[in-house]
């Protein structure tokens, strides 16, 4: 009996087992794999690629490794472009992007904001979703507060397992004087308003609320009317 104690103890100390999970549940409630998971097998049948499965993790990590590597080499090499002042000033002169732009990369704003109103897109009516400012009931506010009109306490949609999208961004307040919503579409805040009290399911009224929101500068109101804009958004 003491024997056997004492194998225990050894197995246990030289046998170290760890264990992971790839299983999620969807919205539905149904449970399924991850499909970004490294043990993810589009054929959990198949007893070839399931036995395969720890040499596939080490390809892997390999190609991810290898990947870090390339990438320092990258960088490196971009730091000592950016450093020879006389290669630069060589580009800026004889490539046609740059004498177009008339500006170095550096000095290039890499994150302009896009804003789309997607009233082109097939099966939008904007005169049957928008009313007429002369149809918008005097009492109705002047900007569209989307948590007024739909509420979704809990919606795989909302993202509220992404907890950088479920609690409260810390804005910093911006206004972007160069874009003005009636450039993009000539309807108001009161418009939107009287818009999502008819029809609080329209995806095509939240994002424009989104960009009535990034226009005025606050930017919480402008995601939270963006996510329900997903929300509603036919997938077909």
């Amino acid at each position: 009996m003491r024997s056997w104690r004492i194998f225990a103890v050894l197995f246990k100390i030289f046998l170290g087992i760890s264990a992971s999970t790839h299983w999620v549940v969807t919205e539905n409630g149904r449970i399924q794999s991850q499909l970004d998971s490294a043990f993810y097998l589009r054929q959990p049948f198949d007893l070839i690629s399931l036995l395969e499965q720890e040499k596939r993790l080490e390809r892997i990590e390999s190609l991810y490794a290898e990947m870090l590597k390339r990438n320092a080499v990258i960088e490196s090499q971009w730091t000592g472009l950016e450093s020879f002042s006389v290669l630069k000033d060589r580009v800026l002169k004889s490539d046609l992007d740059c004498r177009n732009i008339g500006l170095r990369l550096s000095e290039v704003d890499l994150y302009v904001n896009i804003f789309d109103d997607a009233s082109e897109r097939e099966g939008i009516n904007v005169d049957e979703l928008v009313p007429k400012e002369s149809d918008v009931p005097e009492e109705t506010p002047n900007s569209p507060d989307c948590s007024q009109f739909s509420s979704l306490n809990f919606s795989m949609h909302m993202f509220p397992h992404i907890q950088v999208l479920s609690q409260p961004w810390n804005f910093t307040k911006f206004i972007d004087v160069s874009v003005d919503l009636n450039s993009l579409i000539s309807v108001t805040g009161r418009q939107l308003a009287a818009g999502l009290r008819q029809n609080n399911t329209s995806w095509f009224l939240y994002n424009l609320a989104a960009l009535h929101w990034q226009v005025e500068g606050d930017l919480q109101k402008a995601v939270q009317c963006a996510k329900l804009a997903m929300h509603y958004v036919p997938v077909h």
